[in-house]
C-alpha cells in the first residue's frame, strides 16, 4: 500500500494544530513546565488521599479459631489431600518424557478422580452443607477438571 500526499496532508496539519495549541509562541519549555506542574500541585491538593498510618491494622488481625466438626474436619483433610494430588499431577505432567511418567499420571488422575467421589459423598452427607456454597463450588470445579483432564488423556494429547 502506497502512501500517498494528499493521505499525509490532514494529518500533518492536525499535528501542527495540537502543537500550536499546546504551547503558546514564545514560551519556553521552562515556563511550560511550571504552568503544568502548577495545574498538577492545585489538582493534587484537591484529591489527596489520607496519609497512610503504617501497616495496615487489618492484615495484623488473626482469623478467629471456628470450632469445627468432625465431618467439616474430615472434608477439609480430604479437600487439602487431593489438593496435594492434583500439585503432584502436574509436577508428574511437567517432567514427563517417557511412557512410565505418563502411566503414574494417569494413575495420579484416577486416584484424583476417585477421592473427588469420595469427597463430593462426604460433602452430600455433611448437615450444613448448604450453608458453605464456596466448598460445593470448588468441589464441582475439582470434578470438571479431573473430567477434563481425563479426556485430555484419552484423546493423547500428552503423547
Amino acid at each position: 500500500m502506497k502512501i500517498r500526499p494528499d493521505q499525509l496532508q490532514p494529518t500533518i496539519e492536525e499535528q501542527q494544530r495540537r502543537k500550536a495549541g499546546m504551547t503558546p509562541q514564545g514560551a519556553s519549555f521552562e515556563d511550560v513546565l511550571a504552568q503544568e506542574s502548577g495545574s498538577a500541585q492545585q489538582t493534587a491538593k484537591i484529591a489527596a488521599p489520607p496519609p497512610l498510618m503504617g501497616i495496615n491494622p487489618l492484615l495484623q488481625v488473626q482469623a478467629p479459631k471456628v470450632a469445627t466438626s468432625n465431618a467439616e474436619q474430615e472434608v477439609m483433610d480430604q479437600m487439602d489431600t487431593l489438593l496435594n494430588e492434583w500439585e503432584k499431577y502436574a509436577g508428574q505432567l511437567e517432567g514427563s518424557t517417557g511412557q512410565t511418567d505418563l502411566r503414574q499420571a494417569y494413575n495420579s488422575l484416577q486416584r484424583i478422580g476417585d477421592q473427588v467421589q469420595d469427597l463430593k459423598s462426604g460433602l452430600q452427607s455433611m448437615p450444613d452443607a448448604k450453608k458453605e456454597p464456596g466448598l460445593q463450588a470448588m468441589v464441582d470445579e475439582l470434578e470438571i477438571m479431573t473430567v477434563t483432564e481425563t479426556i485430555k488423556f484419552n484423546r493423547g494429547d500428552y503423547l
